[in-house]
């Protein structure tokens, strides 16, 4: 197989590893939402993280093993990389802007539900 092949093959790894971050960004999204300072959100988004790369090298390794490169070469990671890269500066903007309409949306919907705690009388003028 020839390297420029190779190099197409890793960067459309990449890209796959991009879906696999929106997915994850939607887990984190609606798991951290509201407290992102918390120990729980800070936790979920390394555990988004590190799931995130264990997928990233899980592709790639596999592509690596089934379609027979010999050798890991730097032009390999470099490709995978800018494959995330573009997936991530192109694609991943649209879908967190979905994301973030549909959650913005779901908070409206939740607080239009509640009762308010207090509730105060009106003067009339």
């Amino acid at each position: 197989m020839s390297q420029t092949a190779i190099f197409f093959i890793c960067a459309a790894a990449g890209i796959c590893s991009g879906v696999i971050y929106d997915l994850l960004y939607v887990v984190r999204t609606f798991a951290c939402g509201g407290a992102p300072s918390s120990v729980l959100s800070k936790i979920i988004t390394v555990w988004c993280d590190l799931a995130y790369f264990i997928a990233l090298a899980a592709i790639f390794l596999g592509c690596a093993y089934f379609l027979d490169f010999y050798e890991l070469r730097a032009y390999m990671i470099v490709a995978c990389a800018l494959g995330a890269v573009l997936y991530i500066k192109s694609m991943h903007l649209t879908v967190a802007f979905l994301i973030n309409k549909v959650y913005n949306g779901c908070r409206k919907i939740k607080k239009s539900k509640e009762k308010p705690k207090c509730r105060t009388k009106r003067k009339k003028e």
